[in-house]
């Protein structure tokens, strides 16, 4: 299993990865998967130099989401979507 860190890494490759035709629901999937990373930071202590690198990350991965997600909600709203 992959660390944390691994696990955020491996949701910001995939997020820049999404490319024009990512879904609403792709990106709501990922979406998901940060939101049980979250409470898994949540819940570890690691070090503070490590969080903030792991908070760093996952920064990261939401603002590529949330970009994902604003461009599938209007491919999807103004009929650009296959």
């Amino acid at each position: 299993m992959l660390s944390l860190e691994g696990r955020l890494s491996q949701l910001i490759k995939e997020a820049r990865n999404l490319g024009a035709g990512a879904t609403v629901d792709t990106v709501g999937d990922l979406q998901s998967a940060l939101g049980s990373l979250d409470r898994e930071l949540e819940s570890t202590a690691p070090n503070p130099e490590q969080r903030r690198y792991l908070g760093k990350l996952r920064r990261e991965a939401g603002l590529l989401l949330a970009d994902a997600r604003a461009r599938a909600v209007l491919a999807r709203d103004f009929g650009m979507v296959p």
